[in-house]
């Protein structure tokens, strides 16, 4: 495993989605007939939640590009 120092991961005062991660899984859904990878996230104290890793990246790509 490669640990890049704090200085990589914060360029321009962004925050990697990736640092909030906990855990990863891969699960099928029924519904969409396909596997999903998901990931475990928690951003505070709140309890930690899978969600989809696409999400998760939709979810830096507004915050970073400011999109709604």
């Amino acid at each position: 495993m490669i640990v890049l120092p704090h200085s990589f991961l914060c360029l321009n005062e962004m925050i990697n989605p990736i640092s909030y991660v906990k855990n990863t899984r891969t699960s099928y859904s029924k519904l969409l007939e396909r596997n999903i990878n998901e990931v475990q996230v928690q951003f505070n104290d709140e309890n930690p939640a899978w969600i989809p890793y696409d999400t998760l990246i939709a979810i830096d790509s507004m915050i970073t590009y400011g999109k709604e």
